[in-house]
């Protein structure tokens, strides 16, 4: 029986008003999107097997002087009911990821404290996840975005 059916798309925005305009780019980037995640494996009495899914990466530059970087994450529409996707990333050297966090349509830190960077290629790790109540979802998609915002 299968639950329901995601597909991601990811995408990204830089927020960087606050560097100035002579320092070397700040980015982010994202290897592109997770394969359809299908949750399939139902026993009864049980939870539903959640699918994880670690073969996207994302790249990360902040250069900055001073100051430290952060990454959130938002859904472009809320899950279905009974189901949740949640996203962990690998931080660069010094940074910390909040990770898993449960996406939702409202942005959310996943990683803090990013330190003048000069660019690392780092790991993302999505889990969806349904329970009983979920029943039989269509297929449906998801966009993804993750905002990098440059602190002073």
């Amino acid at each position: 029986m299968r639950i329901t059916s995601l597909l991601l798309a990811a995408s990204l925005v830089l927020s960087s008003a606050r560097l100035a305009a002579a320092q070397p780019p700040t980015m982010l980037t994202v290897s592109g999107s997770p394969p359809p995640m299908t949750i399939s494996a139902v026993v009864a009495g049980n939870q539903p097997t959640a699918v994880t899914d670690a073969t996207t990466t994302y790249f990360v530059r902040v250069k900055k002087a001073s100051g430290t970087g952060s990454i959130s994450a938002r859904l472009n529409a809320n899950m279905p009911v009974g189901t949740s996707l949640s996203l962990t990333l690998t931080p660069s050297a010094g940074a910390t990821s909040l990770g898993p966090v449960s996406l939702s349509t409202v942005g959310q830190a996943v990683v803090t404290g990013i330190q003048k960077e000069n660019g690392s290629t780092l790991g993302i790790t999505y889990v969806f996840s349904a329970t009983p109540a979920a029943g039989v979802v269509p297929i449906q998609s998801r966009t993804v975005t993750l905002t990098l915002v440059a602190v002073p």
